[in-house]
């Protein structure tokens, strides 16, 4: 009995859809650090969800499980998102090869640092004429 290619899409595992995602990144020619940072997203989401199950059974539910798991290990809302990033492109890749149902994964609300500005004297120094002699 030979599966045809929309079942054997459907009984994708984890590992095996992130594999041609990849392969799919290589063709599109993608920068090497922009593979790093898919697989280090990767290897954080497989950490959660298991590489083994199937992907066409992943829902939004898991991605906020997934979040609320990154919280817990106390990530920064800053590398949540990050993460989020990654696994939403290889999420998005899968859901336009319909290896799983459409649905919406969205970044979660992380406070901006405010950055330290120079003070007026400090602007002063920096701009007075240097001595070269």
């Amino acid at each position: 009995m030979r599966i045809n290619m929309q079942q054997q899409q459907e009984n994708n595992n984890l590992e095996e859809a992130f594999q041609e995602f990849i392969k799919y990144c290589n063709v599109k020619n993608l920068a090497k650090d922009t593979l790093i940072f898919y697989e280090n997203c990767f290897k954080s989401f497989s950490k959660f969800y298991p590489q083994q199950a199937f992907v066409r059974d992943i829902s939004i539910s898991n991605i906020h499980d997934y979040i609320l798991w990154q919280k817990d290990k106390n990530i920064s809302a800053i590398a949540v998102n990050s993460n989020l990033r990654g696994v939403r492109a290889f999420l998005y890749y899968c859901m336009k090869l319909v290896y799983l149902s459409k649905f919406s994964i969205e970044l979660v609300k992380a406070e901006k640092k405010v950055k330290q500005i120079y003070t007026d004297s400090e602007l002063k120094l920096s701009l007075k004429k240097p001595n070269v002699k």
